[in-house]
């Protein structure tokens, strides 16, 4: 589908499988894992299994010297409704919470020998997100603060900060301040859209494709109109769609309206979301020879596929989406000379 030489950044959230050394590619770069943060401000790992694929994902560097790890710290169900919601508002909020997690990632990245630490936080100010007003500020002052400690660690980790492709979550990112400290932005450009958006005055519960390309360059806009150099931007793809139950199963053009996530996938178990091979399965696409069991559209202006059977809807990436003519998401990042592909 992509080809290998395209691919420098890869994301794992995977506490429950192996980690194997075909994932070391020679042209990685780097790959993240996660953890998050306890209610005292440390960095802690996500799960109790969690310190055991940091020992996995190490190995990697034995095919690849020159691979490096980071890790990525929060994720969007870190800010679900919840003990942790507000954790992220609460760390930033001051001074001393700031030098508690930073002093402790050190330690943490030390201990594991992680080679950077990303911050995944989703996202700042948005108040169904956990978030207030001083979160935009605070977190300018987290990165600044994180890269004054890591000038004095000797040892040059890395830092980057993961940010959304939709406007409406970016705005809430100084991103012109935080350019000034970080090494690059990770700038996902999937889960636009959700079953979240149905809490949403601004969206409400219509379904529209979870990647857009159209939306994309409109959130890359706010990069450019900040001065934020293009090699400070590595573009995020997905290999996972975001699902719906439609209201009316005769309706199933994006702004048609859904009452929730459609069924959870075998391998995920996650209702709303299913991984490739479940999309696959789930529409057809692996039969050979056989009538599909979905109907399948390609919107080529957002660069998305999207597929409906009954009353289950979901929009994701394929190599079509990835590499059509004209649109095709990797020529895109090309052209405006993003740093890197990350997925």
């Amino acid at each position: 589908m992509i080809s290998a030489s395209q691919i420098t950044h890869l994301n794992l959230y995977a506490n429950s499988r192996t980690l194997h050394s075909y994932i070391s590619l020679k042209v990685l770069y780097d790959i993240s894992v996660f953890a998050l943060i306890d209610d005292s401000n440390r960095i802690v790992p996500a799960t109790p299994g969690d310190t055991a694929l940091y020992r996995q994902a190490m190995t990697l560097k034995e095919s690849n010297p020159d691979l490096k790890i980071f890790i990525s710290v929060g994720g969007w169900a870190f800010n679900d409704p919840g003990p942790s919601q507000k954790r992220f508002s609460i760390m930033a909020s001051s001074s001393t919470n700031r030098a508690t997690f930073i002093s402790s990632s050190l330690q943490f990245m030390r201990t594991y020998g992680f080679d950077g630490i990303d911050i995944d936080w989703e996202y700042p100010v948005d108040d169904l997100r956990g978030g207030v007003p001083q979160d935009k500020a605070n977190l300018v002052s987290l990165v600044k603060e994180f890269r004054a400690a890591i000038g004095s660690s000797g040892t040059p980790y890395g830092l980057t900060i993961t940010t959304p492709s939709s406007y409406y979550y970016l705005r809430h990112f100084d991103v012109a301040e935080i350019a000034k400290w970080i090494d690059w932005f990770n700038h996902m450009t999937y889960d636009l859209h959700g079953v979240w958006d149905k809490d949403s005055k601004f969206l409400g519960p219509y379904i529209n494709s979870h990647s857009n390309l159209t939306e994309i360059d409109i959130s890359m806009n706010l990069f450019w109109r900040n001065n934020v150099p293009a090699s400070k931007i590595s573009m995020g793809l997905g290999f996972y769609g975001r699902s719906f139950q439609l209201a009316n199963s005769g309706c199933t053009t994006p702004g048609c309206q859904f009452t929730g996530p459609a069924k959870a996938g075998a391998c995920t178990g996650a209702a709303g979301i299913l991984s490739y091979s479940e999309i696959q399965a789930a529409i057809g696409g692996n039969a050979v020879g056989k009538k599909r069991a979905a109907t399948v559209q390609w919107d080529k202006t957002a660069a998305v596929k999207y597929a409906y059977w009954g009353d289950q809807w979901i929009s994701y990436d394929d190599s079509d989406t990835f590499q059509q003519p004209g649109t095709k998401k990797l020529d895109y990042a090309n052209k405006l000379g993003l740093t890197a592909l990350n997925f």
